[in-house]
């Protein structure tokens, strides 16, 4: 827990040389940086703490079509797949893991191409190209399902369970 202490407003006069709010500023600042907590000196690395904020991708429009995207390679790689012996499931598996990884990759890395800032956005930014990116998401997911269930039907057919 924390002790209690009495806040010093170190309230002086402004003949005194203090003025309310500077003697309370100086006050906090002292506090803070006795904590060492270092909220009020992020001026020295704030660049280094912006480029941390937007390392990975926000989540938004963008990301949940890139996870239709991986939705429908899983359907088209992982099921498909099923269906070509019925039985032998850990390589499919683990192909879809290593796609998947290259997916996630290049779509955390889209951000970081000059152009490409605003797949970044968060709110109601960029609404038009997030809701083309989601889109263009939905397209891919459904395309790729009925890819997945057009070849699982056609060697469903051709194997027995």
């Amino acid at each position: 827990g924390q002790e209690g202490k009495p806040f010093d407003l170190d309230v002086g006069t402004v003949a005194g040389g203090r003025l309310f709010a500077e003697g309370i500023d100086r006050g906090e600042h002292e506090r803070v940086r006795k904590a060492n907590d270092g909220v009020l000196n992020t001026a020295g690395n704030a660049v280094t703490q912006n480029e941390l904020e937007h390392i990975l991708m926000n989540a938004n429009l963008f990301a949940l079509g890139t996870a239709l995207v991986l939705f429908g390679l899983f359907n088209l790689i992982f099921v498909g797949s099923y269906f070509k012996t019925g039985y032998r499931t850990g390589m499919p598996f683990v192909i879809y893991m290593a796609v998947c990884f290259a997916v996630i990759t290049a779509a955390e890395a889209l951000h970081h191409i000059p152009g490409f800032g605003a797949l970044n956005a968060f709110g109601c930014e960029h609404a038009t190209l997030q809701l083309a990116a989601f889109a263009a998401g939905v397209i891919c997911y459904a395309g790729l399902t009925l890819l997945s269930y057009s070849k699982s039907c056609d060697r469903f057919e051709r194997i027995d369970l």
